[in-house]
């Protein structure tokens, strides 16, 4: 699967089927969420099958033997009806982490699931329903390590989204999109790709991906290419969250360079000649503290990260936390600053230039 670095690539599908038909119910798993004094025929009718055989629940799962997809079947919002989902990773059936950007490769897959289905008897229009899901997404190299960036999604403004950071990247999030940026190195436990940064967009609804991408189902996606996504890719990041106006607040903001704070610590930590420095830890703390005050958006966490990543172990990095709460000094040594609006832009080169 080869990989075109300036253009995304497909991670995610979801294929949403109105109309559809089922051999037979044993082979899904159903879903069933009772009330006090519920019987399961009180529940709704969610599959009836060619024999006539009809299946009560929430919902009705059918997991992929062969290839890794989900069928899902369930009521319809409205409560009239019932919808077929299926949700399939293309990407992630090909290779670990490389992504999908070619139209082949996904009508291969394609061509996979719907053996499966045809020989389990689930049967409905792949190529005609309507795409409810479709996330194209990128996974540049960055220049820094990921840590660097991480404080810096708080100054990115997305319009009119909600917006929120995690264990190991950040979400911006409406009901009918999200945009999402997170170390695929950390996910995949990997550390050759620690540097490696998947940002994902995520199209949440038929209307949501056919105003965005112009694709309708999977026959509309067969006729375009990596760089007619890159096209609505770099489109949607530019309107949403890299707007070319940034305030002053962003402009005169400052964070620290994590790689070079990784080079601090061992510098406080040993002399030349490799012999241990006495209280250097606690030294680089107390200088990082002063740092930390004029900057005035870390937690401490941050540098702990720091001490985890130059090989110190959990045992003693909660020691030092314990020492640290007890000694306050103050230092003339000064943290490697970048300029939050240089790692912004850095990443709008990287995603969507």
């Amino acid at each position: 699967m080869s990989q075109v670095l300036d253009c995304p690539g497909i991670d995610k599908i979801d294929i949403w089927a109105r109309s559809y038909s089922i051999k037979d119910t044993s082979i899904f798993s159903i879903e069933s969420k009772k009330q006090p004094g519920q019987s399961i025929c009180d529940l709704p009718k969610i599959i009836t099958d060619k024999s006539g055989k009809i299946e009560h629940g929430n919902k009705a799962l059918y997991y992929g033997k062969n290839v890794p997809f989900i069928i899902d079947v369930k009521q319809t919002k409205d409560k009239l009806n019932t919808r077929l989902k299926l949700s399939f990773n293309p990407s992630k059936i090909l290779h670990p982490y490389n992504l999908v950007q070619s139209t082949s490769d996904i009508k291969d897959v394609v061509k996979s699931i719907k053996s499966e289905l045809k020989s389990a008897g689930i049967l409905f229009d792949f190529e005609g329903e309507s795409i409810s899901r479709i996330d194209p997404a990128k996974q540049p190299i960055m220049d820094r390590s990921l840590s660097t960036y991480r404080p810096v999604y708080d100054f990115i403004d997305g319009l009119r989204m909600k917006q929120r950071g995690y264990e190991s990247g950040y979400l911006f999030q409406t009901k009918e999109h999200q945009i999402c940026f997170y170390s695929k190195g950390e996910e995949l436990k990997n550390p050759t790709l620690d540097r490696m940064l998947r940002g994902e967009i995520r199209f949440l609804s038929s209307r949501s991906v056919r105003e965005n991408t112009g694709i309708s189902c999977l026959n509309d996606l067969y006729k375009t290419d990596c760089y007619e996504w890159n096209e609505f890719y770099n489109k949607h990041l530019n309107k949403r969250i890299f707007r070319y106006h940034l305030s002053d607040e962003v402009n005169e903001s400052k964070v620290l360079d994590f790689d070079s704070e990784v080079e601090r610590l061992k510098k406080y930590m040993h002399y030349e000649d490799g012999r241990k420095k006495r209280n250097g830890i606690l030294k680089w703390l107390v200088a990082l503290h002063f740092d930390l005050i004029s900057v005035g958006i870390y937690s401490t966490d941050f540098f702990f990260d720091i001490m985890l990543k130059a090989g110190f172990t959990s045992r003693h990095i909660n020691n030092v936390k314990r020492d640290f709460a007890e000694m306050m000094q103050t230092s003339v040594n000064k943290g490697n600053l970048v300029g939050v609006s240089v790692l912004i832009n850095e990443l709008r080169e990287k995603f969507a230039a």
